[in-house]
């Protein structure tokens, strides 16, 4: 951890103001880093040291808000490069279109594609998509596979949301 310490150190941060505890709940290393404000090139060095140590955050807001939309760039370049190769090698599955349906009656289809009852894998509020398994048999069977179904359809599209809502008596 003091390794660690002095590499956050080293991109202008006090290290007493580097808190390093771990985490049972996230099973790794919860990373604060304190301070003032740091430029983008800092915040974005300290994301790339702590990428694989734990979960990382700030306590300065404008460093945690370069933290989040740096995140949410680089997470939608990786979905839209899984999501073209996801819709290559699963051509039947149909893509979201704004233009032929809205994104309630997109998600109803998908769901029949899946075999499911409408409503009971996939819930939508405005431009949220949620993977929400109600019909746990279909979902849990294969994951990946509603997963990789639903990331062909509508993943990389900077207008449609999606998050996958989770369940402490799933499974």
């Amino acid at each position: 951890m003091a390794e660690l310490r002095s590499r956050i150190a080293a991109c202008g941060v006090d290290p007493a103001e580097v808190q390093l505890e771990y985490s049972d709940l996230l099973q790794s290393l919860d990373i604060v880093v304190g301070g003032g404000p740091l430029p983008e090139s800092a915040v974005s060095q300290i994301m790339a040291i702590c990428a694989l140590s734990g979960c990382l955050s700030f306590s300065d807001s404008r460093n945690e808000t370069l933290r989040r939309e740096q995140e949410c760039r680089q997470g939608g370049v990786l979905l839209a490069t899984h999501s073209r190769e996801s819709r290559a090698s699963m051509t039947d599955v149909p893509v979201y279109a704004p233009t032929q349906q809205s994104l309630a009656e997109f998600a109803v289809c998908l769901e029949a594609d899946l075999g499911a009852q409408p409503g009971t894998l996939f819930r939508v509020e405005g431009d949220w998509f949620y993977i929400q398994p109600v019909d746990r048999e279909i979902f849990y069977s294969s994951p990946m596979s509603v997963m990789d179904v639903v990331t062909a359809a509508i993943g990389g599209r900077r207008d449609v949301r999606v998050l996958l809502v989770g369940s402490e008596d799933a499974g």
